[in-house]
């Protein structure tokens, strides 16, 4: 898509993971740390994770995906990224309008450790919208 390669562990509706996806962004632990096993071994050594910002405009559960994963495999967690505080994109296209990147608003505030390749990880691939934003 445009140039960018999206890796995912499944398909949200096929692969059953779409509960999985809206139990980690109520905090459940015990689904974080299986999506954290389900997503580990798509992430090459040499990267750094940046997790993608939530509606809040911060990284919340990416952030706490992010570093669940780094516990298991040591790849360093970049925190990097924020965006402005928004509607979710379930909501804006449920209202009839998608988010557009520029809605999302997301800069960097820090540094890619030197020598990492960034890692943008989001719970969904939806349109891909996030994922263009935060590369």
């Amino acid at each position: 898509m445009d140039g960018i390669t999206f890796t995912s562990a499944g398909l949200y509706y096929a692969d059953s993971l779409r509960s999985l996806a809206h139990s980690m962004k109520s905090n459940d632990k015990e689904c974080i740390h299986k999506a954290a096993r389900i997503i580990a071994p798509l992430i090459p050594q040499g990267s750094c994770i940046v997790p993608v910002p939530g509606r809040k405009g911060y990284a919340d559960h990416t952030l706490i995906l992010a570093n669940e994963i780094r516990k298991l495999t040591g790849i360093p967690v970049a925190d990097i990224l924020v965006g402005k505080s928004r509607m979710s994109q379930y909501e804006a296209k449920r209202n009839g309008n998608g988010l557009l990147e520029k809605d999302l608003g997301f800069y960097r505030i820090g540094a890619i450790p030197n020598g990492l390749e960034p890692i943008a990880l989001d719970n969904v691939i939806g349109t891909g919208l996030s994922g263009k934003a935060a590369i």
